[in-house]
């Protein structure tokens, strides 16, 4: 296992630039929920032939793209998996479960009964819990992260 000083910033800079990259081609919806890595780690491939990236390297990147999603993986902080993967995981639930998203989801379901009436129930039982218990939810200390 890599510690945090072996990280390679040029891996780790490709990684946050292209671990969502996905969602630049298809819609935010069900089936990319599902097919995010797999679409994600489609488009990195053919950029990582126009690159220098060794092998390895492109191999690292790739299984970020693949496996970050912390819904997917959310429960469960897979210590198996490398430290980039755990930054990034962490990077992505510090983003998604931040206030200011959670009450622009709140502004968006404002127009439709339907996710007005989910978000009403998810907020206090969901995000109220991961807020609460974010130790259960991070590979790092927050104070590690800033």
């Amino acid at each position: 296992m890599l510690s945090v000083e072996e990280v390679d910033d040029k891996i780790l800079k490709l990684i946050c630039v292209w671990h969502d990259i996905s969602y630049a081609f298809h819609k935010a919806n069900a089936w990319q929920f599902f097919l995010e890595g797999p679409r994600g780690k489609g488009v990195f491939r053919e950029y990582a032939q126009k690159i220098e990236l060794n092998k390895d390297e492109e191999e690292i990147i790739l299984s970020v793209i693949l496996h970050h999603d912390i819904y997917k993986e959310f429960i469960f902080l897979n210590k198996k998996r490398n430290l980039y993967y755990h930054i990034i995981q962490d990077a992505d639930f510090l983003e998604e479960f931040n206030e200011e998203r959670i009450r622009n989801a709140e502004k968006m379901a404002g127009n439709s009964l339907y996710w007005k009436f989910l978000i009403n129930i998810m907020k206090p039982l969901f995000f109220g819990y991961v807020l609460r218990n974010k130790k259960k939810f991070l590979n790092f200390e927050q104070s590690q992260l800033i």
